[in-house]
């Protein structure tokens, strides 16, 4: 469930509620900030979370010690330090018991993006690509729950540690392989880089300023999302596991990725191939009023999703009622003229202002964080 904390108890589906009629339940909850704290009540849409961009507090309470938390050893294979390491490495599973009891499990959006700083280095022992299986510590390959490898398709095999080399050693092993353009195909030997492939997945054409200059998305976007889908899959062969003993093979790359994740933009591009979809700056093609604008001293973020919003946020931001505005069809046929409207009523009042105005009618909204001020809130 994706309601705001809160929402799904009222209505007799909470945790709690839905445990008591089935125990073995596994409960997940997606919230913009948290489900418990001084965030948790905050409304949040993707360009709040661009601009409220934050890191996961060291202490997350009974969840850290949680009795169904295992960690499952994985042997890291990289030659540097990319983004899809830190997420697919710091992996943490929770397994079935014999005795099924429910849990819960809670994914901040806030979180999930800070988890990625967590940079697990290279084997040392791969270091010098002089490697071999025989080289490697007594009996890792034996007991090894995983092994996550991001070298170009073909290496591993030269090293004599391919999926089928070691499987042939541990037949439970779940191999994942991380790679720009995946093990076969025509594009399986081509390097790749995060920037290279938001370039070749269409990323880069619909990033940038309004003006068309694109722009590379501020952080590895095409890394991260690789290794999220490696943890997706590495728990899927996992869960196979547990069910009949055979661990599994792994395929990811990254510009699959890519693609999955833009999966919306792709299918209102292939509803009307006529229209290719170009830079926009923060707006956004299918709901206006939607991103930066410029307050007295600073921008400000907000995200207008239904018309029950247009409502409240015309009434805070004191817009008469326009015809021509009622609809969001209708806003985004005039979005350059509401454009003009909404800078020259934002530039009324400072952008603290603002925020306390719309948060007050439920406005998905939020200043513009830099590093330091995220870190300090």
């Amino acid at each position: 469930e994706g309601f705001r904390p809160g929402t799904i108890q009222r209505y007799g589906f909470g945790y709690e509620d839905v445990k008591k009629r089935n125990p073995g339940i596994i409960y997940y909850s997606i919230s913009g900030f948290e489900q418990v704290g001084p965030l948790a009540a905050r409304p949040a849409m993707d360009p709040i979370l661009q601009a409220f961009v934050g890191i996961v507090t060291e202490n997350r309470g009974e969840r850290d010690n949680h009795p169904h938390r295992i960690a499952i050893s994985l042997i890291d294979m990289f030659t540097g330090l990319l983004g899809f390491q830190a997420i697919a490495t710091s992996l943490y599973v929770r397994r079935e018991q014999k005795v099924k009891e429910g849990r819960y499990l809670e994914c901040s959006l806030m979180q999930g993006g800070a988890m990625l700083s967590v940079i697990r280095l290279m084997a040392q022992y791969l270091e010098s690509g002089q490697a071999q299986r025989t080289a490697m510590p007594n009996g890792v390959m034996d007991t090894a729950d995983g092994l996550i490898e991001g070298f170009r398709p073909g290496v591993m095999e030269r090293l004599g540690l391919g999926y089928e080399a070691l499987r042939a050693v541990n037949p439970k092993l779940i191999y994942c392989s991380i790679s720009g353009y995946g093990q076969d195909g025509p594009s399986r030997d081509e390097a790749a880089m995060d920037l290279v492939v938001q370039a070749s997945s269409g990323l880069l054409s619909i990033t940038g300023t309004e003006a068309g200059e694109q722009t590379r998305c501020g952080y590895g976007v095409s890394d991260i999302t690789a290794g999220m889908f490696a943890v997706i899959g590495v728990l899927m062969a996992l869960h196979a596991r547990e069910r009949n003993g055979v661990g599994q093979y792994v395929d990811i790359s990254m510009f699959d990725g890519m693609i999955s994740a833009m999966c919306s933009n792709y299918a209102s591009f292939l509803g009307d191939t006529t229209k290719v979809p170009g830079t926009m700056g923060t707006r956004y093609p299918t709901v206006v009023p939607y991103g930066v604008y410029n307050a007295a001293d600073r921008a400000l973020a907000i995200a207008v999703g239904s018309e029950k919003l247009w409502a409240a946020f015309r009434h805070g931001l004191g817009l008469p009622l326009e015809a021509r505005f009622e609809s969001n069809a209708l806003r985004i046929e005039n979005r350059v003229e509401l454009d003009v409207i909404l800078n020259a009523a934002f530039a009324r009042k400072t952008a603290a202002e603002w925020i306390s105005i719309l948060r007050a009618d439920g406005i998905p909204c939020s200043l513009v964080l830099n590093f330091a001020e995220v870190l300090a809130h």
